[in-house]
């Protein structure tokens, strides 16, 4: 168990347009308790199995909002055409975590399987809402706390030894994501996806070590794929993802000298990232990169 207690103060002032400003001198404050249960059996060596529980949070903060007088026009106390409330204070949002995994080595150790299932509760998230009035200045942003959500998943990494100089390895999750509240104060539409995760994330290597020249070298290669996912929490810009990634990597040591050769998205796969507000611009790839990285050791 942890115990907390803090208190924040936050003086910030923002030049909007004209001669529009806005300024706040914010206190916050909190205390209480995060509390984490570990429990782990493990049968004989090659077993470890365990069950987690364990709470987090991250501290609020102050901001300063834009007038009132062209970005709550109707003042109903919500920033004009959202439903986002104007609160100068922005609560900490916190997380309750549920884990069951397994840790086992298989066939005389030469596997390692790591899988566990997961559930995190999330609350009082913190969510950028932009103005969508040309009253307001443009780009006005404030945070607001926007409700509930969770995520539901399992995840699954092995690795295999097949030789003495080959080794091999796989990661692959699953994500099932939702906003659970709905009223006031949720920003999502309840059993809507989160923006920014993807439901199927992979990533397989290859490694194989090797003696060159007599001296010790590698090659490597690994291709990552991420799955489609969100770019903004109503759904109203484009979604990235749905892509793979290919890299490759060798190496050689010599004396004290170390000489490695890559390259990064060897495809020069050209995909969205991410959408910036108001999808205007946005974020890709970066491009095929080939690099050396030589060393020496001491």
């Amino acid at each position: 168990a942890r115990w907390f207690d803090y208190s924040r103060r936050d003086i910030s002032s923002t030049f909007f347009a004209g001669s529009l400003s806005s300024s706040g001198d914010d206190s916050t404050d909190e205390n209480g308790m995060n509390n984490k249960l570990n429990v782990s059996y493990t049968p004989d060596d090659s077993v470890h199995l365990y069950a987690q529980w364990a709470e987090g949070f991250r501290v609020g903060f102050g901001q300063p909002l834009p007038d009132a007088s062209v970005c709550d026009v109707d003042n109903d106390g919500k920033l004009d055409f959202t439903g986002a409330a104007l609160n100068s204070r922005v609560d900490s949002d916190s997380t309750e975590n549920f884990e069951l995994g397994g840790k086992f080595e298989l066939f005389d150790g030469r596997m390692v399987l790591n899988t566990a299932v997961y559930r995190i509760d999330w609350v009082d998230i913190p969510v950028t809402v932009t103005n969508t009035t040309d009253l307001c200045p443009f780009n006005t942003n404030i945070q607001v706390n926007s409700g509930e959500a969770r995520s539901e998943g399992v995840e699954l990494e092995a690795q295999y030894r097949a030789t003495q100089n080959l080794k091999l390895a796989l990661a692959a999750s699953y994500t099932d994501t939702e906003f659970v509240s709905e009223g006031e104060n949720a920003i999502g539409e309840k059993g809507a996806r989160l923006p920014l995760a993807a439901r199927f994330n992979g990533n397989a290597s290859i490694e194989y070590n090797f003696t060159a020249f007599e001296n010790p070298a590698y090659i490597r290669t690994d291709y990552t794929y991420v799955g489609s996912y969100l770019t903004d929490v109503f759904g109203n810009q484009p979604e990235a993802g749905g892509y793979g990634k290919w890299n490759l990597r060798a190496g050689l040591k010599f004396e004290n000298f170390s000489v490695d050769l890559y390259g990064t998205n060897i495809t020069n796969a050209d995909e969205l990232v991410m959408v910036a507000t108001g999808a205007s611009s946005g974020y890709r790839l970066p491009p095929r990169v080939i690099g050396l990285d030589i060393s020496y050791f001491f």
